[in-house]
């Protein structure tokens, strides 16, 4: 009996999705990396990277999608969105993207320091259809959060930490806005478990943080740990690249 013989139609699906995402992940990442790395100055310092950031606010979902549906995010988007319950907070929430993943019960209160992002986010709410959360837009700085201790029942980030100027400062505040038994939800990118990954990203760090203000490749997990939070569920993907976790 062969191997195939032994697996049911579903595994077989699921592993050919499985090679299938792989192969698209390295050839995107060499497609990547085949691009000359060019001379830059220093990196950007945080007020430059704000400015950045505002500056791709009409465009970043355009130079992303792909990109994100090639990696699978959007289902972990979903995925993750559907942990979420009670008062929630998002931070650094961007254009939006996690908007349509809320269940209709949440209370969002939406934050970002860029206006423009802000716009985007607020607009996209706007056209979402019924049922959908209760979203507030205000804003915040991650790293000095305008709100009491213990607020929400969940805090949210999605690829948030690669910018911020203090990522366990600001995992500390996260952390202190949250109820005692709330959670932490996030969802982020950072430094390959592959050395051969973790190179390429380390060769490509300084083009990455003047195109999108991103540190790609933080140490996610120590960060998480050194701010006092604790992991209750932890997965990694896309070649250690992508962080799926839930603290408290």
């Amino acid at each position: 009996m062969s191997l195939f013989s032994r697996l049911s139609r579903k595994q077989i699906i699921s592993g050919a999705a499985s090679v299938y995402a792989t192969g698209l992940f390295a050839a995107y990442q060499w497609q990547q990396h085949r691009k000359p790395e060019p001379v830059l100055q220093a990196l950007p310092n945080e007020v430059e990277r704000r400015q950045i950031i505002d500056s791709l606010a009409n465009k970043y979902d355009k130079i992303i999608k792909w990109d994100e549906i090639l990696l699978g995010i959007p289902l972990r988007r979903r995925t993750l969105m559907r942990i979420a319950r009670g008062d929630v907070l998002e931070v650094a929430v961007g254009t939006g993207r996690n908007l349509e993943y809320y269940q209709p019960h949440c209370k969002v209160v939406a934050t970002d320091t860029s206006q423009g992002m802000l716009a985007t986010a607020a607009a996209k709410y706007q056209s979402l259809p019924a049922p959908k959360p209760s979203v507030t837009f205000q804003a915040a700085d991650a790293q000095r959060l305008p709100f009491p201790d213990h607020s929400f029942d969940t805090v949210v980030d999605t690829f948030g930490l690669c910018s911020f100027e203090d990522p366990v400062a600001t995992l500390r505040e996260l952390k202190r806005v949250k109820r005692p038994d709330g959670q932490v939800l996030l969802l982020e990118h950072g430094e390959s478990k592959y050395g051969w990954l973790a190179e390429r990203q380390r060769k490509g760090l300084a083009r990455h943080v003047h195109s999108y203000a991103c540190f790609w490749n933080r140490d996610i997990e120590s960060l998480v740990r050194e701010a006092g939070l604790e992991i209750v569920e932890f997965k990694r993907t896309n070649f250690g690249t992508t962080f799926f976790i839930v603290a408290r």
